[in-house]
């Protein structure tokens, strides 16, 4: 709608100006888009043909987006605590959940949050290892544990 974006399409990419339509036939592309200036607008359409939308869990995160460039944690963890309110077991969420609540430093909610992420998801403990949001946890004998990297009630690695 305005701006310039370049679309990520499986293994292509594409920069669009205002006003052009890309079309994305098979919907098990995997994709995304970047702007290349500021106030770009993108309005994506799509869905099942039969089937009513239903919105992703994802779109908060694409949502918070903004709020954690600006460094508002507070407004970020707000827009995905909304979504996790209609999707209270998606582990992605209870995982975006707990960054935002290491960065504003509230260490027992990003603890329970975590490791709710990693019981539903096993794969987020390998994230959480290296991710920067969870710095200020990366000694805490709770989070080691959770993301194997030690023994529960252990010491540490």
């Amino acid at each position: 709608m305005s701006g310039r974006a370049r679309f990520i399409l499986g293994d292509d990419e594409v920069e669009v100006a205002a006003g052009a339509l890309v079309f994305v036939r098979d919907p098990e592309t995997k994709r995304g888009a970047v702007a290349l200036e500021d106030g770009t607008t993108v309005v994506a359409v799509g869905g099942k043909p039969g089937e009513a939308y239903v919105a992703s869990a994802w779109e908060s995160w694409f949502l918070a987006a903004p709020h954690r460039d600006r460094g508002d944690y507070e407004q970020a963890l707000a827009i995905i605590v909304e979504d996790l309110r209609l999707h209270p077991d998606h582990p992605a969420l209870l995982y975006e959940t707990a960054c935002y609540e290491a960065l504003l430093g509230r260490r027992d909610d990003a603890i329970a949050h975590l490791r709710e992420s990693v019981g539903r998801e096993p794969r987020f403990a390998k994230s959480a290892v290296t991710d920067e949001d969870f710095t200020s946890l990366a000694e805490d004998p709770e989070f080691l544990a959770i993301t194997g990297q030690a023994e529960p009630g252990g010491g540490g690695a």
